[in-house]
């Protein structure tokens, strides 16, 4: 089966996706930290060498203290999250 392949704007807006994702969770793991967890992605929010949330995205939040934002929401602006209300 043949697939197109995607246009030159398709491929900047996914690679902006990307960014804005990964930008994210470097931000969520850099905030974990100043807690005193570590976050992996593989086991979820870890402390004192045990996960102590990461069944749900949203338990990882709780856990931190943090709500829950919506995915489409979670976008870094100089690194601070445009969705955390101060």
């Amino acid at each position: 089966m043949y697939r197109k392949r995607a246009t030159w704007k398709q491929n900047v807006f996914h690679r902006r996706c990307k960014e804005s994702v990964c930008d994210h969770n470097m931000w969520l793991a850099s905030y974990a930290l100043s807690k005193g967890f570590r976050l992996k992605h593989s086991e979820g929010l870890i402390k004192d060498k045990g996960a102590v949330a990461g069944e749900t995205e949203e338990s990882v939040f709780i856990t931190l203290g943090l709500q829950s934002p919506e995915p489409q929401l979670r976008e870094i602006i100089d690194g601070k999250p445009v969705w955390l209300k101060t």
